[in-house]
């Protein structure tokens, strides 16, 4: 009877072994993306970084053409929950090793939904406020279509400025296009620079604004990058001091997966 204890607890302990060791191997091959369905989450030999810089899905706020900034924060509405969980799915199979958003609900509320519906639930979310939307001052909460009603010049450039003058002084204390690009690009290449971050894919969370770093990280391109929708993807490639972009703009999510598993 002792005998056949033994064996029967060797038979077992061989059991779990293996099990154990094909549930590793198993493990180690799906991040390093031999299995199907999975993408390699690794670095990248060349040192570049990948970045994956999504808006955040529709808010209340776009809806209702309402300015909404980093001084508000309106929810997403059932449409933008929708469309996060769409882009989610596009990703499905793509590795980040890390993701930052701006400090507000919208865009991080975006971006747990796009890494849960990616399979990247583990992923840590880290919130930069270098990343945070425009600030709307005074104006922050009125609707443009009032605004345009009580003012015949209303625009919003004559507010901002146009990005290209550092000393643009804007009224009702709303932060300047020029001081929110400079803020979004110096946190973008603090980012970028940063050594735990080199060689890896990066989930970046932010709003249309970060379009303005963009159209000035990609200056040799003569398209236009001024702009962005809820819930898009855009690819940037970061190496040696310099941006590539790879996609922009992209809501294209049925086959978002296939075209980009080379990032």
């Amino acid at each position: 009877m002792n005998e056949q204890m033994k064996k029967r607890k060797r038979s077992i302990l061989i059991i779990l072994i293996i099990m154990i060791t094909a549930a590793g191997t198993a493990i180690a091959l799906a991040y390093a993306g031999y299995l199907p369905g999975f993408y390699p989450c690794r670095r990248f030999d060349n040192g570049e970084t990948v970045f994956y810089i999504i808006r955040h899905a529709e808010t209340e706020a776009n809806v209702e053409g309402i300015l909404s900034g980093s001084g508000g924060d309106y929810p997403l509405t059932a449409r933008g929950k929708k469309q996060a969980e769409a882009l989610g799915k596009g990703l499905r199979g793509t590795r980040f090793d890390s993701c930052y958003t701006s400090e507000m609900g919208r865009a991080r509320t975006t971006a747990e939904i796009v890494l849960d519906q990616s399979d990247n639930p583990e992923t840590k979310v880290y919130q930069e406020a270098g990343l945070d939307d425009l600030n709307w001052g005074s104006l922050e909460g009125r609707s443009i279509a009032d605004l345009s009603s009580r003012w015949s010049d209303f625009s919003i450039e004559a507010v901002i400025g146009d990005g290209t003058d550092r000393n643009c002084i804007s009224v009702s204390g709303v932060e300047t296009r020029y001081a929110c690009t400079e803020r979004i690009t110096e946190t973008m290449n603090r980012l970028a620079s940063d050594r735990k971050n080199i060689g890896r894919r990066i989930l970046i969370s932010a709003h249309s604004s970060i379009s303005w770093f963009i159209e000035n990280a990609i200056k040799d391109d003569p398209r236009d990058y001024s702009e962005i929708d809820n819930a898009s993807l855009t690819v940037l490639v970061y190496k040696d001091g310099k941006w590539e972009i790879k996609d922009y703009n992209d809501t294209q999510y049925s086959t978002m997966r296939e075209r980009l598993k080379a990032y």
